[in-house]
């Protein structure tokens, strides 16, 4: 069953009783989940610049600051990792799948997104290893 929370009262649809009305949880995902989805693509597609840059010069870009190619990796390996934790601890089960069945149908359908994101940030540190093995 899909984690619930209440509502008080005073909300618009209130029927006039006493009791307080249940509603699922993640309804208000939008914002964070949108947010969510564009720092881990840009990240992701930093990184990636970052990787293809170090393969074909043997150097980062100078484009990129280091603070922010650093911050890059960082959220990178964040969200690899929480994709690897999520896959272990579920049984296999992706983050669009956990994030479809922790939403209403009502919701925008960001499943594909959610799931290009994973793919971008595990393909990302793929490249890491790449990268470090061809400056060796």
């Amino acid at each position: 069953a899909a984690p619930q929370h209440l509502r008080l009262r005073g909300d618009d649809d209130d029927d006039g009783d006493n009791n307080q009305h249940i509603t699922k949880d993640g309804d208000n995902l939008l914002l964070p989940t949108a947010t969510f989805l564009l720092a881990s693509a840009s990240a992701s597609i930093c990184t990636l610049w970052s990787e293809f840059s170090v393969l074909t010069t043997g150097c980062g870009p100078r484009s990129l600051p280091d603070a922010l190619e650093r911050g890059c990796y960082l959220s990178v390996l964040v969200v690899a990792g929480l994709s690897v934790f999520v896959r272990i601890v579920s049984g296999g089960q992706n983050l669009s799948e956990i994030y479809k069945s922790n939403t209403s149908e009502s919701d925008m359908n960001y499943n594909l997104y959610v799931n290009l994101v994973e793919k971008l940030s595990l393909l990302a540190v793929l490249g890491a290893f790449a990268a470090l093995a061809a400056q060796s």
